[in-house]
């Protein structure tokens, strides 16, 4: 079991850079440090004011990164733009990241076992699924499709609209997925098909798992790890926790717009927090952005799929136009993180909706797609990079200074492994 002090020691000496096959070319900035502001007068920036947030009233705020800066940043009237507000399930794909860090520091394997992290037995008497939730895999739990559902005993203040911005509301929402490991282990059932992708909404199990193979709770992880690397500061943000003091991982992280957008942004970076430090392997970030498993493309999705806790969508169209590939993390009531890896583009959306949807004419759920489509102009195009077959050139623009012309940063170029961990 790796401690702290160990943890930190292995993190700030983990950098290593390889050739690597890639989707395409992207900026690389320092995340430690503020975002670049972009000229927001631009006709993306324009048509969010006119066309999006002027159908939905319950957007909160809506913010674009175009090669890492800042093209467009709307915030409602009665929103502070630096309050934090509940991810709910888009926190899933941030806790990705968790498993990708026990699993890159050699903590954990996809194929491990639940059976494997938690051998005593005292945990699975008197449950009469013992056997088959002990064979369930990371894998398996990472795609949801263990065959493992929730069993609910919903906690009706949960959905109160005081939860979405105070974490200290209602604390026994902390108790809902398991007030203790024991808890959380009889809270899922197999009543699904395994290795069908079947949704499992809430679950305080992944806490636990990372708690037992690393020895820090998600939050401790996160704090000593990922979020200097991002410049968030964990004393600034909001996490739930149960009656164990185990922090809710798929639903309980309150953060703002901009950290959500930092998050995004590593994802877009493939792990690399700046151009000569990498948070997660890249091999880990291909495997959770990539199509491990298909989700039934009824409706206007198409088809779609599924990586680790993120969402895939592919062959998108906004009319008659091709909108390419990206992924998304989703959350209820419309929270947003989604990217655009050709694009370089990340979304990230806050809405206060009611549960499953929003009010107006235009479709809260085909935001992302209109905002992904090519011809959306938010003048931060130009490119300086080339592209070859089998690598990405990588740019970093430099951020000391208030300069956001392209012209005067500083360029270096790199490629780096994004060989895959899942065995085919």
């Amino acid at each position: 079991m790796i401690r702290c002090a160990a943890w930190a020691l292995a993190f700030s000496a983990f950098a290593l850079f390889s050739v690597r096959q890639v989707r395409s070319e992207v900026t690389v900035i320092d995340l430690s440090r503020d975002f670049q502001v972009g000229n927001l007068e631009n006709p993306g920036a324009k048509f969010i004011e006119e066309s999006i947030v002027s159908e939905i009233p319950q957007t909160r705020r809506l913010l674009v990164l175009e090669r890492g800066k800042i093209v467009a940043d709307y915030s409602r009237q009665d929103v502070d733009p630096d309050e934090v507000f509940i991810l709910w399930s888009a926190q899933k794909s941030i806790d990705s990241l968790l498993f990708g860090l026990a699993i890159d520091f050699g903590n954990l394997t996809l194929d491990e076992t639940l059976g494997d992290v938690f051998p005593d037995e005292a945990l699975w008497v008197d449950d009469a699924d013992a056997e088959y939730k002990k064979s369930v895999t990371m894998f398996e739990l990472l795609t949801m499709t263990s065959g493992l559902v929730a069993n609910y005993k919903s906690v009706d203040c949960c959905y109160d609209k005081e939860t979405t911005t105070n974490p200290d509301y209602c604390p026994e929402c902390g108790d809902e997925p398991g007030k203790d490991l024991k808890e959380a282990i009889s809270f899922l059932t197999p009543d699904a098909t395994r290795g069908e992708w079947n949704y499992v909404d809430s679950t305080i199990l992944y806490s636990y798992i990372i708690t037992a193979r690393t020895g820090m709770s998600p939050r401790e992880l996160m704090a000593s790890t990922v979020f200097p690397a991002l410049g968030i500061n964990n004393d600034e943000i909001g996490w739930r926790t149960n009656s164990d003091g185990m922090d809710v991982v798929t639903w309980g992280m309150y953060l703002n717009a901009h950290q959500m957008a930092k998050f995004g942004q590593l994802i877009l970076q493939n792990g690399l927090s700046a151009l000569d430090r990498e948070i997660i392997s890249p091999g880990y970030i291909t495997d959770c952005t990539s199509k491990q498993v298909e989700i039934d493309g009824d409706g206007y999705y198409g088809v779609w799929w599924y990586g680790f806790w993120w969402y895939t969508y592919s062959g998108q169209t906004v009319g008659n136009k091709e909108v390419g590939d990206y992924f998304c993390a989703i959350g209820a009531q419309s929270q947003y993180i989604c990217v655009h890896p050709e694009l370089e583009r990340v979304l990230v959306r806050q809405s206060d909706c009611e549960w499953w949807g929003c009010d107006g004419d235009v479709d809260p759920e085909r935001i992302d797609v209109v905002l992904f489509e090519a011809s959306t102009s938010f003048g931060n195009e130009e490119s300086t990079t080339t592209t070859a077959t089998t690598s990405r050139a990588v740019t970093e623009i430099t951020t000391a200074g208030e300069s956001t012309n392209a012209t005067a940063t500083t360029i270096t170029t790199v490629t780096i492994s994004t060989s895959s961990k899942v065995q085919s």
